[in-house]
């Protein structure tokens, strides 16, 4: 028998997940790409952690073409605050 709150629970996050591909979808359709391919594009970007004396600095590097164009179609964009 199933608990209520984890019943509630996987509700909301199918329904997440769900408003998520919605308006994924709804901005990227004009690009001439799969989903598959957009995830596996975003998924690449990566944060680095550079330390030296002492110091760590979290950078994320520039983006490539195509990881960039899917950016823009979601209105993102990638801080480099450390």
């Amino acid at each position: 028998m199933r608990k209520e709150s984890r019943t509630c629970g996987y509700f909301f996050v199918t329904m997440l997940a769900y408003i998520l591909m919605h308006e994924f979808n709804k901005r990227t359709s004009n690009l001439k790409m799969t989903d598959e391919f957009m995830i596996y594009v975003l998924d690449k970007i990566q944060t680095i952690e550079i330390s030296l004396a002492g110091t760590t600095i979290k950078r994320i590097p520039t983006p490539g073409e195509d990881a960039q164009t899917i950016l823009n179609a979601l209105d993102i964009s990638l801080s480099n605050n450390t």
